[in-house]
């Protein structure tokens, strides 16, 4: 007779942490992606011909920025629209819903950290270009994507 360590979890409860599982997975690999661009970071460094304006500095810092509060408010606000309209939506409505909303938020994330890689090629100020980059990362390790309708 096999005697198992631990405790064996039910289809039931196997399905209901699959869509959580899934943006976990979701988000190391976007970490995983952001580690490479900072190592491309490292590696080719910039040399332009003619560095940015503060003014473009600035428009593209407050993109990123903006990108990153996109991320934390903007799925909040819509699933709470969403969940006004669809008060008797099926289960898989409401995880579709919520696994998108998700990977909205990530992408926001992920779109702050592109944000200072473009200013790096540019050759902008590497203070702001550092600054989206932190900002965008300690974004996707702050998050929680919350739990999965039940």
């Amino acid at each position: 007779m096999i005697y198992a360590v631990g405790r064996f979890k039910s289809a039931a409860e196997n399905s209901m942490n699959a869509p959580a599982r899934t943006i976990r997975i979701i988000r190391s690999c976007f970490l995983v992606y952001v580690a490479l661009l900072v190592y491309v970071v490292f590696k080719l460094p910039a040399h332009p011909h003619q560095p940015p304006g503060p003014a473009f500095e600035a428009a593209i810092t407050v993109l990123g920025i903006a990108s990153i509060w996109t991320g934390f408010y903007l799925p909040r606000r819509l699933r709470r629209i969403a969940e006004r309209r669809l008060q008797a939506a099926p289960r898989e409505t409401l995880l579709k819903r919520w696994f998108a909303f998700d990977v909205v938020s990530l992408a926001s994330f992920l779109a702050c950290v592109l944000y200072g890689f473009v200013l790096h090629i540019l050759g902008a100020h590497n203070a702001l270009a550092g600054l989206l980059f932190g900002a965008g990362i300690a974004s996707m390790l702050i998050w929680s994507p919350g739990t999965p309708p039940a």
